[in-house]
């Protein structure tokens, strides 16, 4: 599950999209699996302020041109490329263009400080 790997390596969120398929989802597209390799695809909410454009998605697809990536769908407004997984180039501009979000991971002094902030919390209930 190649998928899977690449949201555990680079902490980002995998989920069902409306047909079951895992996807990374992101602000303007999502990252899927396309057959073997990942692929990016860039779709803005036309809805938000993100508006499909061809101005947008010719920036995004010069990127990924120039990244080395392989356009498999070209709109006017939105489009998709393969990208190698292991290469850190493609994967990073992959994640900003589909605007996938990281998950947050606690560091020992945040989980730490949380802990003892229950221990309060659950001292104060009982007194």
């Amino acid at each position: 599950m190649i998928l899977q790997k690449f949201a555990e390596k680079y902490c980002l969120k995998v989920k069902c999209d409306d047909c079951g398929e895992k996807i990374m989802p992101g602000r303007t597209g999502q990252i899927y699996e396309f057959g073997e390799v990942l692929a990016v695809l860039f779709m803005p909410d036309p809805r938000g302020k993100g508006k499909p454009t061809t101005r947008k998605w010719s920036k995004q697809k010069r990127a990924l041109i120039a990244a080395g990536c392989e356009i498999v769908q070209d709109g006017d407004g939105e489009g998709a490329a393969i990208f190698n997984p292991l290469d850190e180039k493609q994967s990073a501009l992959a994640i900003r263009i589909a605007g996938c979000r990281r998950k947050r991971v606690a560091s020992a002094a945040q989980l730490a400080s949380l802990a003892s902030a229950r221990a309060r919390l659950q001292r104060g209930l009982r007194g």
